[in-house]
């Protein structure tokens, strides 16, 4: 009842320009790691997929935490969402569906059973 109504058949669409920033993701456990454009206002989850690399997700729209993933590096913002608490904010925890970033950044991912 408290997931946001979206469409999410719409998405917008980026082209990778000179302006991307460098996200990195890793996970240690999935043997993951990864580099890829980011485009200002495109979304983890959306930069990852369009530069052809899976990252587990389910809502889209921050209402669950599939997509849960811990910023290591740089600077980011998270649209609204509904799972993660304020301790989950401050140890850094963000959903990779509604974070964008504003600077290059690095991402540990794949940590949906580290929040509780």
């Amino acid at each position: 009842a408290d997931a946001p109504i979206r469409n999410v058949h719409y998405a917008r669409a980026f082209e990778t320009t000179d302006s991307a920033l460098q996200v990195r993701v890793y996970s240690e456990s999935e043997g993951l790691d990864i580099t890829f454009p980011c485009e200002v206002g495109e979304t983890v989850l959306d930069a990852a997929e369009r530069s052809g690399h899976e990252l587990p997700f389910s809502c889209r729209g921050g209402g669950c935490i599939v997509c849960a993933g811990r910023v290591d590096e740089g600077d980011v913002e998270m649209d609204e969402q509904y799972v993660l608490d304020d301790d989950h904010i401050r140890d850094r925890f963000r959903l990779l569906c509604c974070t964008t970033v504003t600077t290059d950044a690095v991402f540990e991912s794949h940590l949906e059973d580290a929040v509780d």
